[in-house]
């Protein structure tokens, strides 16, 4: 059965969409891991798809309308899986490393003046550390896996404190807030590198 376009009421062809990083995006920027957004009019954007999430799509051949479908479609990484547990490891990895690191995150704050990297510093956790796609008891030791948790909870937490209102770094680097997450960070880092 054919359906139409909402569009142009061309017809529409079934596939998947998925977001992915180029290496050029990962030399320019320094991580390439990217995700698709959704903001509908006067309400709050949302995440529609991430990286390496694969979601039934349909495209109108005549004006390119892309309709995405989350139906029938629960992500899980497992240990049959080695290369994107690879993946994730290491961004979460990466990750970590710049909240530990005052002078990493300076240096990318100076690499890209017009980005507030301390809301690119949380949402890159967002998109890296997810329990709902990849299970950590597979992957991290029982004391790894509680230090993400730990460190996921108190990054929700002062993220939340924010209210919208997200100091840049200059600022934000000065309180304890920094501090603790830059110290819970190291702590994972150097459990990490065992």
């Amino acid at each position: 059965m054919n359906l139409k376009c909402p569009n142009c009421n061309g017809i529409i062809v079934h596939g998947t969409a998925r977001i992915h990083g180029t290496m050029f995006g990962f030399l320019f920027v320094g991580f390439s891991y990217q995700n698709l957004y959704f903001q509908p009019n006067n309400e709050r954007e949302y995440k529609v798809l991430g990286p390496n999430m694969p979601v039934q799509a349909m495209i109108c051949k005549n004006c390119e309308t892309l309709v995405l479908s989350q139906e029938n479609y629960k992500p899980n990484i497992t240990s049959e899986e080695p290369e994107l547990i690879e993946l994730s490891t290491n961004n979460t990895f990466n990750t970590l490393k710049l909240w530990s690191s005052s002078e990493l995150q300076k240096e990318r704050q100076l690499e890209c003046p017009d980005i507030n990297i301390v809301t690119s510093l949380f949402n890159q956790w967002k998109n890296v550390f997810r329990p709902d796609v990849m299970n950590y008891k597979d992957v991290f030791e029982f004391k790894l896996q509680s230090l993400l948790y730990d460190f996921d909870w108190e990054l929700s937490r002062v993220y939340k404190s924010f209210e919208q209102n997200i100091p840049h770094l200059t600022e934000f680097i000065e309180t304890k807030d920094w501090e603790g997450l830059n110290s819970k960070a190291i702590k994972i880092v150097n459990e990490f590198d065992k």
